[in-house]
């Protein structure tokens, strides 16, 4: 019984504390800025290609959106593993982007299909002329 209660009180808190990080800074009329991290990719037609010259050799197609403040990338990924993109690091010349893809630990019996989705990091300043890197990296997650 203890338990369910103690459950039950830290949802309590966790949704107020949800509910207090979306309302508004008192006497500023603005929303808190939205921290650097995942983000949502925009369906192809609402983003803008980042040009070639700003982009480093071998790297795959990537787009901006919400005014550059989010960078989307073509991710790779199979019938096992998952593709999340991370920020690595970001400094006034360039934006260095990790593709990383989870693959089951054991690994198990996966389709052999391959899929390109687009995953997508939001960044603490928009990119504007920033160079984008691109690194690829895997990591082994516990089977399911």
């Amino acid at each position: 019984m203890k338990r369910h209660l103690r459950t039950a009180s830290a949802a309590a808190l966790l949704l107020v504390a949800a509910a207090a990080c979306g309302q508004q800074q008192p006497g500023t009329g603005a929303a808190p800025p939205v921290a650097p991290g995942p983000a949502v990719p925009e369906p192809e037609q609402q983003r803008q290609a980042v040009p070639a010259a700003q982009l480093a050799p071998g790297s795959p197609q990537v787009w901006t959106q919400d005014g550059g403040s989010v960078v989307v990338i073509k991710g790779k990924e199979s019938g096992c593993s998952r593709v999340r993109a991370e920020s690595v690091s970001q400094d006034p010349g360039q934006v260095k982007l990790a593709l990383v893809e989870e693959k089951p630990d054991p690994p198990k019996i996966c389709t052999m299909d391959i899929r390109y989705p687009p995953v997508a990091v939001r960044l603490e300043k928009p990119l504007d002329q920033r160079t984008v890197v691109v690194q690829r990296h895997e990591v082994k997650v516990p089977s399911r």
